[in-house]
This record gives C-alpha cells, structure tokens and sequence, in this order.
C-alpha cells in the first residue's frame, strides 16, 4: 500500500490533537488505517473525541494500526514522495526510499475507540444543514472559552430549537443563526471546543445521549458532549430598542484598535458616526442613521490592552442596537 507523504503528513498532525497524549501504551495513542466503503479512513480518538479522515481511494488497502507518535516521527524525516506500507504477522513494515521501519500494531480486527463511540450514534436524533452546511465562523470560534470553572463555556451551544449556534466566554458573545432540519427529542447540545478545532463548517449531523457525530469536508468529528445547561443567552439582549443603527464591523474594529484610551463617546447624525476618544481624538465613519436629530452616549468603557478582538455583536449601549457587517 502506498501513500503520499505530504499528505499523510497533513492528516497525521491533524489526527495528534485527538489521540491519547499522555500514556503512549495505550490502544487510544494509535492511529489506525481501516478500509471502509472502497476508501481508505484514518482514525484516531482519546475517548472523549474521535476523529476519521478520508484519505480516498487507496490500492491495495491493508488494515492496521500503529502508534501516531512514532510513525509521525518517521514520516516527518522521509524525502520520497510515496511511503509503503506492509503487514507482516503482527508487525507493519514502512519505508520510504532508503528509510525503513518496523512497528508493532494491535488487532486490527477489533474495532477502534472511534467506532465504539459510533455505536451509541447508530441509534440516535440526526440532524441537517438544509443549505449544505452549517458555518463556523472565525468569531464563533474565538468566542469558545478554554479553561472555564463553568464547563459549560468551553463549548459551542448548537440550539437546535432556536435554529442557532451560540459561544461565549463571557466578555463577549457570538450568535450566528442557521439553517437546519431536525427531529429528536434533544433540544440543545453543547460540543466541546477541541472537536471544533478543524472545523470549518458542518453538515450531517448524529445526536446520541452522551455523543455527537458530524461532518465536515473529508473528516467526520465524534465528541462526547458537554453536560450541562448552558446560560440563557437569549436574557442578555434586550428586545427593544429606541435607536437601530448599523455600521461596518470591519472598519469599526480597525478604528477601535487605534484608541488608547479608555473611554470613547459615539456621536451620530445624518448616516454618519464620530468615535471620540478621552485625549481630543476622533474616527468619522458612515453608518445606517437617516436622522437629523443628532445622538450621542457618552461614556462607553473600552480597553483594547489586552489585544481581544473586538466584539462580534456589539448588543447594547443602554437602548442602542448597533449591527455590525463585515
């Protein structure tokens, strides 16, 4: 069997983040090559997220496992193109030009960690993407907490009744609305983090008591959920308004990175927005405000220290709604 090295290189680094990375022994800290519907998949899991890769048509497919680390090493170091793959008793041989190796490999006739997970899905509430796929954006994404006490916040919140996916880490907050067929009996699921790492966008999804299964382009991602409930995101946005103004969100933020101080004032009038700063500087910008009346909220606390990105919904100033559009 042979594979091109680059890109089982790729694949490889990007199926380390979900193997076991503490204790090498264990069957969780292998990758494993299985042939599944004419395609060969690469999958990897640590228990709590498993992920499989399709790496396409490959011939002469043989199953296998070895250990990630060790045959990630030695990829890493091989100048062919191509690397060849071997099982021979319990042993798979690898080489690649003048390099050689030979790994050790468990039953491969016994299903992966990864495959235990699926079970559970086999019976499960399946959820789609009605416009093919579901976006998680970048901001989304940013918005995850990491180390959190409240659990909760290290995940997105996929609110399948609401129609939304929701991430917070407490000093901001992203909500981005989505299209999606579902029946089941679950309402909300909360998918950690770490599963939304190669994450660009999803499509098919499965929903079990304890897992959730999704795709996404050429990899299928299962995780254990997050139990818990997640803050009623929905209290924190106030439903009326006195003023609706929209603004350019890019711009916006540009000019927010250039303050220095801490406090700025918005000032509007006729489709145009002026931020003042404390120290006697100002940013003209257009926006959404058909209005002679000229407006004005003064102060708004801002700190652009600690480099955070700027908000991607910035929802109140007392009775503002300002929409941003990047």
């Amino acid at each position: 069997m042979l594979l091109n090295k680059k890109e089982l290189l790729k694949n490889l680094k990007v199926a380390k983040k979900y193997a076991e990375k503490k204790d090498q022994s264990l069957i969780t800290a292998n990758v494993f090559f299985i042939k599944e519907n004419n395609n060969m998949m690469l999958k990897a899991s640590d228990i709590e997220i498993g992920i499989s890769i399709d790496l396409g048509v490959v011939e002469n497919a043989i199953n296998f496992d070895v250990n990630l680390l060790e045959l990630l090493g030695f990829v890493a170091i091989c100048n062919d193109d191509n690397i060849s793959f071997e099982a021979l008793g319990n042993d798979v041989h690898i080489s690649s030009g003048s390099s050689k190796i030979v790994l050790n490999m468990f039953e491969v006739n016994k299903k992966t960690i990864e495959d235990y997970m699926q079970d559970e899905l086999k019976i499960s509430s399946v959820a789609k993407a009605i416009n093919e796929h579901i976006d998680i954006s970048e901001n989304i994404f940013k918005s995850i907490d990491r180390n959190n006490p409240k659990f909760e916040l290290n995940g997105m919140l996929l609110d399948l009744k609401n129609k939304k996916i929701v991430a917070t880490d407490t000093k901001r907050i992203s909500i981005n609305s989505i299209d999606i067929d579902y029946k089941g009996l679950m309402n909300e699921v909360i998918i950690p983090r770490a599963a939304l790492q190669d994450v660009k966008s999803i499509s098919d999804i499965k929903i079990s008591q304890n897992y959730i299964s999704f795709s996404s382009e050429d990899k299928i991602i299962t995780a254990r959920q997050i139990i818990g409930k997640y803050p009623q995101y929905e209290r924190i946005i106030p439903q009326n308004y006195n003023f609706k103004i929209m603004v350019n969100g890019l711009e916006l933020k540009n000019n927010l990175k250039k303050i220095k101080s801490n406090e700025i004032v918005l000032h509007f009038i006729n489709n145009a927005m002026t931020i003042k700063t404390s120290n006697g500087g100002s940013f003209n910008m257009e926006c959404y405000y058909p209005s002679n009346n000229e407006f004005e909220k003064y102060p708004i606390k801002y700190s652009n220290s600690s480099k955070s990105e700027i908000y991607p919904h910035l929802y109140t100033f007392l009775n503002i709604w300002i929409f941003l559009w990047f």
